[in-house]
C-alpha cells in the first residue's frame, strides 16, 4: 500500500540503501518460486504430455469430452487465478516482509493480470484441438466444446466474484478498494461498492481484533500480513472506498483496517475459501454420468500446492528458512507416528483347495489333448486390451479349426501389470462345464467378443485420480481419522472396484482354486514383487512348492504367506498391476507388521518365469506325458528401437548409472525369460528322447503399432489400433497363428507343422 500516488502517476518505489533494483527483482524470483513454478506446470505440462516422451504416459489426460472440458476449464482458470492472487501478495508486501523493494505499489486487480492467467489455464483445455483432424462432421462437436470452455470460464468467473463479495462484505468498511479495479459489469461493480460500505462484523468489534493483535503479536510475525497505520491520507481513503480521490487534499484519517489483514491477504483467503468449495463440490458432483475427468484432478491438487506451499514460503522466508526443511520433517514425521499406511483386504477362516500344477497338466497331456500356457506382459491399459484381443482373437480363430477351441486348451495363464487385468476378464468368462472339462462360457456372436475388449479398453485413469486426491493425499495430513474398512478405500482399491462394477462380480481366489480343482477353469498366476525383499509373490490357483528339490529357492506364493487367508481376484491383480505412483504399495490389513506388494515387472515383466517353473514341475509330476505344451507369449508393446552411440560429455557421467539401471531391467529380464524357455524345451526334448519334435513349443503376438499408451487410459484411435494390429497379425505373422493351430486342428497341414514345431524358437 505504499507510495500509492507515486504508482498511480508511474513513478518508481525508492530502493532501500545499498540495494540494487536488479538485485532485488532477483530475489523476487526466488520469493515466488512456489506460484511461478506452478505456473510452469500449468502452462507447460498440456505441451510436454503431447510433444515430449512423457506422451505415452500423460498425453491421454488431455483428451476431454464435453462435460470433462467444462471442468478442466473450471479448475484450470481457478488455479491460474490462485497464482495470481499468491504472487500479489509477494510483490505487495515485499519490502515490509523481506526486506526489499516493493514489488507493486497498487493493491489492484486490473483486467491485464486477471485476463492473462485466463490465457495461462487455456493451454490445458486448448491442447487436445492441436493434434484432432478436424471434417465437417466434427464441426458441430468442435463448438460444443468450445461452448463447454467459455461455461468454464464463466463459472470459474462466478466463483471468484462470489468469493471477492464475501471478502468485501466481511472486512472492515472500505478497505477493500482492489476489488473495484476487478474487470466486471457495472451491475456487478455495484454490488462490490455495496458490500464494500458495510460489513456484516461490527467496526467496534473489527477495531477491538486489531488492537488486540497489534499489541499481542511480535511484530515479525505480523509483518507483511497485517496493517500497521493508524491513520492514512484522504487519497487512500477515497480509493478504498471506490471514489474519486479529492484534489489537492493530504489530510490524514482513520484507517479502518488498523490490526486486520491487508486486503490482499483478506481476499486470497476468501478466494481459497471458495476454491475449497469447489474441491468439496466436485467430490459430490463426480457420478457416472457426470464423469470428472482425471486432468480435473491433477489441477485441483496444484491447486492445493500453490495455495499450502505459498503461504507456508511467505511464512518461513522471512525467517530464512528453507521451505523444503519442514516438508522433510513432516515427511519423517509421518513415515514414523502416521497410521496413514495402504492396505489390501484378506478373509480369514477361508478353505483354500489344494491343487497341483499336475493335477492341473496330468488330464489333458494323458487324454492326448492339446495344452497351451499363456503367458502375457505388463504395461497398462495397453496391455490389458492386447492381451484380451489376442486371447479372444485366437478363441474365435478356433472355433472354425476343429473341435477343441482355444479357451478348452488353456490349461495357464501367467500375467504381469496390465497384463494381468485383460487375462482377469478372459478369465471370468469360464463357469462350470457340463459333462467335464474347461467351461469357457462367452459366445462369439459374431462380434468377435467385442463387448469383452470394451470392458477392458474403459479407462480407470478417472477414478485413481479422484482417489489419489480426495483419499490418499488427506490421509497425509494428522490426524488421521480413517477406522476399519474406510482405511482400504485408497486408489488402489477405487481401481480394483471398478474393475469388478464392470465385471459385475466379485470373487476370490479361493473361488477359481475351486474352478481348476473341478476342471473347468485354467490355473492362473499373478505376479507381484514384495518391497522389501525383492522377490516375487505369486498370486496363484494353484500351489507352488517353495523350494525345488535341489534347495534353491523359488517364489512366495500368497498362501504360502498367509495360510487359511483369502483375498478377491480383482485386488490380487491390483497387487500385480500397481503401476509406479499410480497405485501404492499395498501391505495386508492384519495386525502386525506385514510385507508390501507392488507390480510384478519389477522382478519379472513378461510373466514367463512362473510360467516355467510351473511347466517344470507339472510335467517332472505327470507320467509319460503324450501331448506337447504350447507356450504362448503375448507382448504389448513393440521392440524399443536401437540407439545409436553417441559421445557424450561430462554431464553424462551423473546420470549414466540410472540410465544404465533402466535399461538392463528390460534387457535382462528379456534375456534371462528366453534363456529359462529354451531350457526348459531342450530338457524335455532330451527325456522324451525324441530331438525332431519338441514337446514344449512357442508362439508369440507382439503389438507392432504406434503411439501406445502408458497409463489406464486410451484415446479412439489407440483403441483402433489394437483391433488393426490384430487383422495384421495374419499378414505379418502369419506362423505363430499357424503355430496355434497345428495344435488344435489335428486336420490342418501335418509337414507344416512339424517344420513350425522344429524351428519356432521363444522370440
Amino acid at each position: 500500500m505504499n507510495d500509492i500516488m507515486g504508482e498511480i502517476v508511474g513513478i518508481d518505489p525508492p530502493l532501500p540503501p545499498g540495494h540494487s533494483r536488479f538485485a532485488a527483482w532477483l530475489m523476487y524470483f526466488y520469493l515466488l518460486r512456489v506460484p511461478l513454478l506452478v505456473l510452469a506446470v500449468l502452462c507447460g505440462l498440456p505441451f510436454a504430455a503431447q510433444y515430449t516422451s512423457l506422451k505415452s504416459l500423460l498425453g491421454n489426460l488431455f483428451l476431454l469430452s464435453l462435460g470433462e472440458c467444462f471442468f478442466v476449464t473450471l479448475t484450470a482458470v481457478i488455479v491460474a487465478w490462485s497464482v495470481l492472487l499468491t504472487a500479489r501478495l509477494v510483490l505487495l508486501n515485499g519490502a515490509e516482509r523481506f526486506g526489499t523493494i516493493q514489488g507493486i505499489g497498487v493493491d489492484k486487480l486490473g483486467s491485464g493480470p486477471v485476463f492473462l492467467s485466463v490465457a495461462a489455464a487455456l493451454p490445458a483445455v486448448a491442447i487436445q484441438f492441436l493434434n484432432t483432424d478436424f471434417n465437417l462432421l466434427e464441426i458441430n462437436a468442435l463448438l460444443w466444446k468450445v461452448l463447454a470452455i467459455l461455461v468454464g470460464a464463466l463459472a470459474a468467473y462466478v466463483v471468484a466474484f462470489f468469493a471477492l463479495f464475501i471478502a468485501v462484505l466481511s472486512a472492515a468498511r472500505n478497505t477493500q478498494g482492489a476489488v473495484f479495479s476487478f474487470p466486471a459489469p457495472r451491475a456487478v461493480k455495484a454490488l462490490l461498492r455495496f458490500a464494500n460500505g458495510r460489513s456484516v462484523v461490527p467496526a467496534n468489534w473489527l477495531r477491538e481484533v486489531g488492537v488486540w493483535i497489534m499489541e499481542t503479536i511480535p511484530s515479525d510475525l505480523r509483518s507483511g500480513y497485517i496493517d500497521s497505520r493508524q491513520r492514512i491520507s484522504a487519497e487512500e481513503a477515497a480509493i478504498n472506498a471506490g471514489r474519486t480521490p479529492p484534489a489537492n487534499s493530504h489530510d490524514p484519517v482513520d484507517n479502518p483496517g488498523y490490526g486486520l489483514p491487508w486486503s490482499g491477504h483478506w481476499l486470497a483467503f476468501c478466494f481459497a475459501a471458495a476454491a475449497f468449495g469447489v474441491y468439496v463440490a466436485i467430490y459430490f458432483l463426480r457420478t457416472p454420468q457426470a464423469r470428472v475427468p482425471a486432468l480435473a484432478y491433477v489441477l485441483l491438487l496444484l491447486l492445493n500446492v500453490n495455495w499450502i506451499l505459498s503461504f507456508a514460503a511467505f511464512f518461513l522466508d522471512r525467517f530464512r528458512i528453507p521451505l523444503l526443511l519442514p516438508l522433510g520433517i513432516f515427511a519423517a514425521g509421518g513415515a514414523y507416528f502416521s497410521h496413514s499406511d495402504n492396505y489390501y483386504k484378506v478373509y480369514s477362516g477361508a478353505t483354500i483347495a489344494q491343487v497341483s500344477p499336475k493335477n492341473v497338466l496330468e488330464a489333458p497331456l494323458h487324454r492326448g489333448k492339446p495344452v497351451i500356457v499363456v503367458v502375457t506382459a505388463g504395461g497398462g491399459i495397453q496391455a490389458a486390451a492386447w492381451t484380451a484381443r489376442v486371447l479372444t482373437g485366437l478363441q474365435h480363430e478356433s472355433l472354425q479349426w476343429g473341435k477343441t477351441t482355444f479357451a478348452d486348451s488353456v490349461v495357464l495363464v501367467s500375467s504381469v501389470s496390465g497384463g494381468a487385468v485383460g487375462s482377469m476378464f478372459f478369465l471370468a468368462q469360464y463357469g462350470p462345464a457340463s459333462g467335464g472339462g474347461s467351461g469357457f462360457k462367452l459366445a462369439d456372436s459374431g462380434d468377435n467378443f467385442q463387448k469383452l475388449i470394451d470392458q477392458v479398453s474403459e479407462p480407470s485413469l478417472d477414478d485413481i485420480a479422484w482417489a489419489l486426491v480426495y483419499r490418499d493425499i488427506p490421509r497425509i495430513l494428522p490426524p488421521y481419522l480413517d477406522r476399519g474398512d474406510r482405511v482400504l478405500l485408497d486408489r488402489g482399491r477405487v481401481l480394483e472396484l471398478s474393475w469388478q462394477q464392470r465385471l459385475a462380480k466379485s470373487e476370490r481366489l479361493g473361488d477359481w482354486r475351486e474352478g481348476v480343482k473341478a476342471g473347468w477353469l485354467p490355473a492362473a498366476i499373478f505376479n507381484a514383487t514384495i518391497v522389501e525383499t525383492g522377490e516375487p509373490l505369486l498370486f496363484a490357483t494353484t500351489d507352488f512348492k517353495r523350494r525345488s528339490p535341489q534347495g534353491t529357492s523359488r517364489a512366495w506364493s500368497f498362501h504360502d504367506l498367509y495360510r487359511s487367508f483369502d483375498v478377491e481376484v480383482a485386488t490380487a491383480v491390483r497387487l500385480a498391476a500397481s503401476f509406479p505412483y499410480v497405485t501404492p504399495a499395498a501391505r495386508a490389513f492384519l495386525p502386525g507388521g506385514q510385507y508390501h506388494v507392488v507390480d510384478g515387472g519389477y522382478y519379472d515383466n513378461y510373466g514367463v518365469a512362473s510360467a516355467v517353473e510351473w511347466i517344470d514341475e507339472a510335467l517332472t509330476a505327470a507320467e509319460e506325458p503324450r501331448s506337447p505344451v504350447l507356450v504362448i507369449q503375448i507382448r504389448s508393446f513393440p521392440n524399443d528401437p536401437q540407439p545409436n552411440p553417441a559421445t557424450r560429455g561430462w554431464v553424462f557421467q551423473a546420470y549414466a548409472p540410472p540410465k544404465t539401471l533402466l535399461g538392463v531391467r528390460t534387457a535382462a529380464q528379456l534375456v534371462r525369460d528366453r534363456t529359462e524357455l529354451m531350457l526348459l524345451r531342450e530338457r524335455w526334448r532330451e527325456r522324451q528322447g525324441d530331438r525332431d519334435v519338441p514337446p514344449i513349443r512357442f508362439a508369440g503376438f507382439q503389438f507392432q503399432g504406434e503411439n501406445a499408451p502408458l497409463s489406464w487410459k486410451m484415446n479412439p484411435a489407440q483403441i483402433q489400433e489394437i483391433g488393426q494390429q490384430w487383422k495384421d497379425i495374419f499378414q505379418t505373422n502369419p506362423e505363430d497363428v499357424d503355430q496355434v493351430r497345428c495344435l488344435l486342428d489335428p486336420d490342418f497341414n501335418q509337414g507344416h507343422c512339424a517344420e513350425l514345431a522344429r524351428k519356432k524358437d521363444p522370440w
